[in-house]
């Protein structure tokens, strides 16, 4: 599988966050989705959390499903209150 690829598949459905005061931002992929994971979340980090951002990771490295990052991701959206 070309890492390549996987690393830059969008989502086939953006998910929206808002983190903070600014506006909603649409996330595209499991690599946009890690670097807000790593750099831009609350500190509301429970069990989603942490799921989100190994199967981000998986996904980013091309050994999980990109659509299986983005539920993850999701769920931890839901559990930091963080989805628009």
């Amino acid at each position: 599988m070309n890492l390549d690829v996987v690393a830059t598949a969008t989502w086939r459905v953006p998910v929206y966050v808002r983190i903070g005061y600014g506006g909603s931002e649409s996330v595209q992929s499991a690599s946009e989705a890690l670097q807000y994971l790593i750099n831009w979340w609350p500190s509301e980090r429970g069990d989603a959390y942490e799921n989100a951002l190994g199967m981000c990771k998986a996904a980013s490295e091309g050994t999980v499903s990109c659509e299986v990052a983005r539920d993850a991701f999701l769920a931890a959206a839901a559990e930091a209150h963080v989805r628009a």
